[in-house]
């Protein structure tokens, strides 16, 4: 594989008889990167370049992370959620966190340890597990409100002021405090302040001009940005890893070229920079927080709120290019890149909006993770959707693009009903096949149903399940939303699907 142009790179990879990769050779500029892999018999990677991966976790999870100095350890509940993570380098620990869930599933506490100081983390949700609080040492140092449809309107850090929100119809930023937003008719953002942005037809961020200074960005066949140009030169991005979209290397103008390392979950463990190698320990959702050296003394100490703005570095003079849950961060212009789309901290959103979403009925385009950043990360900015109709005979497809690669499903039955679902916490689907059944029943807004799948390997999965289509309520204004129910259920639109259907799936890993 040869990429040319602002990255010249050329990837080379040897394979084992399963067809998995056993080496990686990544050669730039007189530079190159080389790793071997190795894989266990169930075909688990149990090794990288210079370390070494430990399966002891439930389901084969990894347990250890480690090279000859360092090891990153972790640890799982009796549910199999991460629960525990220590970083130990050279006999010193830089990093330990714990987590505790609620009976939802969601992370409402955390103890973490960094360089020997013992910090306490409370969260706070409401119903719909929108992060509304945080308590530090018991102490609350952020707030959060939001609208209905998931619009974040205000937001309170420490003792500070109160910082507003307003959007329009189409959930895009107008306002946030005493900054001003503009966005385009595609729904990608133009300005900010006197901050100017320009964006391609698929939403990749071309140029930006901020406080007098102009970027540009550049991207390859695949949508990776593999560029960025600044008045100071163009600092390059390369892509070697046959198994994801994960950066493998970054060089810079000056000539620094720095490899970057990452465990099972795509979480930045190691870089190593001419020749010398770090450790970086991450918080859950990927976000650096501790880099030591060879001896165990940290490098660099970083801290962010829990939307991703930083609040401390100890040292911004070395260069981390991974920041906040493990995007390409841009401190000038204040964004992070994540796969196909760009990140506002300030804002907490998506600074883009998908239009095949849009038209998909999803209630809203620009929120981050459902506004629960505690818990999960959106390493790609993609989505899942499913498209169904069904008249007698019928069919579907659905395709669901994330960082670790895509799949395709179709579907052939007998039913009757229409629908297109987006899912923006979707998974890939695994290879296979598999029959079931599904009903539904809808009245305006509102629907229930049921559904039930046996796949190939016998297993037998669904149940019933109720929605309330938020996107079409919100459609509306307040006083057509009186009208329509003050009329009764007759203006109600009713509906019903109902299918019988065999399906088979495809999946393929980057």
């Amino acid at each position: 594989m040869t990429a040319t142009g602002a990255v010249l790179a050329t990837a080379s990879y040897t394979f084992d008889n399963n067809f998995l990769p056993t080496g990686l050779s990544l050669a730039s500029a007189g530079k190159t990167v080389q790793a071997a892999l190795t894989w266990d018999k169930d075909g688990l990677l149990t090794g990288f370049g210079p370390f070494t991966l430990t399966r002891g976790g439930p389901g084969g999870a990894l347990s250890q992370f480690k090279d000859t100095v360092a090891t990153t350890a972790y640890g799982y509940d009796t549910l199999a959620r991460p629960a525990t993570r220590t970083q130990q380098v050279n006999g010193q620990t830089p990093y330990t966190a714990q987590l505790s869930y609620d009976l939802s599933g969601r992370i409402v506490g955390k103890t973490e340890t960094v360089g020997g100081v013992n910090t306490t983390y409370a969260y706070g949700y409401d119903p719909g597990g929108q992060l509304t609080e945080v308590r530090r040492n018991g102490a609350v140092t952020e707030r959060y409100a939001y609208d209905a449809n998931g619009n974040r309107t205000s937001r309170q850090l420490g003792g500070g002021a109160v910082e507003t929100a307003t959007y329009d119809r189409q959930d895009r930023l107008r306002q946030r405090g005493a900054v001003t937003y503009q966005f385009n008719s595609d729904g990608f953002l133009t300005q900010r302040g006197s901050d100017t942005f320009q964006y391609s037809t698929r939403g990749q961020l071309l140029q930006a001009t901020v406080g007098g200074q102009t970027l540009t960005y550049g991207y390859d066949g695949l949508g990776r940005r593999i560029s960025r140009t600044d008045s100071g030169g163009t600092t390059q991005y390369l892509y070697g890893d046959p198994a994801s979209h994960l950066i493998t290397a970054v060089r810079t103008p000056n000539g620094d070229f720095t490899t970057l390392y990452y465990d099972t979950a795509g979480l930045l463990t190691a870089l190593e920079r001419n020749g010398t190698r770090y450790y970086v320990a991450t918080d859950q959702v990927g976000t650096p927080r501790v880099v030591s050296d060879a001896t165990g003394a940290s490098v660099k100490v970083l801290d962010y709120d829990s939307f991703g703005n930083l609040t401390s570095d100890s040292n911004p003079g070395f260069d981390l290019p991974l920041g906040y849950a493990g995007g390409l961060a841009d401190t000038v212009i204040g964004l992070i890149h994540f796969g196909f789309r760009d990140y506002d901290p300030a804002a907490g959103r998506w600074t883009a909006r998908d239009p095949v979403l849009f038209a998909s009925g999803q209630g809203n385009l620009y929120v981050y993770v459902g506004n629960s950043p505690i818990g999960y990360r959106d390493p790609s900015g993609l989505f899942c959707i499913s498209v169904t109709i069904y008249a007698g005979v019928g069919g579907g497809v659905s395709t669901c693009i994330t960082d670790e690669g895509a799949s395709v499903c179709g579907e052939l039955g007998l039913g009757v009903g229409a629908g297109a679902e987006p899912d923006r916490f979707g998974d890939l689907e695994e290879t296979g096949t598999s029959v079931g059944a599904e009903a539904a029943a809808t009245l305006g807004p509102f629907e229930v149903g049921t559904g039930y799948s046996l796949d190939d390997k016998g297993c037998l999965k669904g149940g019933p399940k109720g929605v309330v289509d938020l996107a079409d309520l919100l459609e509306e204004s307040s006083t057509q939303l009186a009208e329509k129910f003050s009329g009764g259920l007759g203006k109600l639109k009713v509906g019903l699907e109902a299918k019988v259907a065999a399906k088979g799936c495809v999946q393929g890993k980057w």
